[in-house]
């Protein structure tokens, strides 16, 4: 074989292959936006950085959680961990309800991710109103309070929150609430809540999880016309007042049963027809 072409050839593979290490140099510095830390998180795809923005920001959206429930339920003291009845502990200075809230991973991923997942989730109730901050999307999330004092206490605090939380709660579309079976009308703790509450879409009415399925159903029809006429009629003289100019379309649905699983994780029966009809109507509207 002759030793000059040998020597040519490889002169040649070593020049094309210093030219794309030199291309990929530049194409990283171009268009990669991550510092040197932020690409050190990716070790297990080390191409991910170098991919044009507009793919990464797919897979970081591909990446947000879908709709979830947030359930909002009696506080817990600091120090003894004792559950808190009506805002109080026997023992020691009261403490705002507690939220089960699940973990925005991607929003700690890097500033990329960040900002993407702060498009559509809020950092909110961090004044005091709950025992910490949660991460919740008014599009798709619903807040569930297990019970109609826990809802009376989040009012309360609400009226001393921050500028920024009133704001924000403005912004729900969404709420459940946990009632007794024989409640026929809505509280004013819930009504008043909903009052300033003008984005409202979906009110989810709970029934406790002990009540028989067939006395549920039973009474479906008749409670939901009668809870139906009764938030209308009160978001009707909320907008009035407020000199709106549309009443919203309110959805109004009967759950029944809502429990939780081993993980706190909110798991609903739906309408006691059968189905997940608070969620699949929600994300419809």
């Amino acid at each position: 074989m002759d030793v000059k072409k040998i020597a040519l050839s490889d002169l040649e593979a070593e020049t094309t292959r210093t030219g794309q290490e030199e291309s990929e140099a530049t194409d990283t510095e171009e268009n990669s936006t991550m510092d040197e830390e932020e690409e050190g998180a990716l070790v297990s795809f080390t191409v991910f950085p170098k991919l044009p923005l507009e793919l990464r920001l797919m897979v970081w959206r591909f990446a947000l959680p879908e709709s979830q429930f947030i359930a909002i339920g009696p506080g817990h003291c600091e120090y003894c961990r004792k559950e808190i009845i009506r805002d109080s502990c026997s023992e020691h200075a009261p403490t705002g309800p507690s939220s089960m809230s699940f973990d925005l991973s991607i929003s700690h991923t890097n500033h990329e991710s960040r900002q993407l997942s702060l498009r559509t989730h809020a950092f909110c109730f961090f004044s005091g109103v709950l025992q910490r901050p949660l991460y919740f999307n008014f599009c798709q999330d619903v807040l569930f309070f297990k019970s109609e004092s826990v809802l009376e206490d989040f009012q309360n605090r609400m009226e001393e929150a921050s500028p920024g939380d009133k704001g924000i709660v403005q912004q729900i579309k969404r709420i459940m609430v946990a009632m007794p079976v024989t409640n026929y009308r809505l509280s004013a703790n819930t009504l008043r809540f909903l009052h300033n509450i003008t984005n409202i879409r979906q009110v989810g009415v709970v029934y406790g999880r002990y009540h028989h399925a067939y006395t549920v159903l039973q009474m479906f029809e008749d409670l939901r016309t009668k809870f139906q006429k009764r938030l209308q009629t009160h978001l009707q003289r909320s907008w009035h007042e407020q000199k709106l100019s549309q009443v919203p379309a309110v959805t109004l649905n009967l759950l029944h049963p809502v429990r939780l699983d081993p993980s706190d994780k909110i798991v609903a029966g739906g309408a006691p027809k059968g189905g997940n009809a608070f969620m699949d109507a929600g994300l419809a509207t």
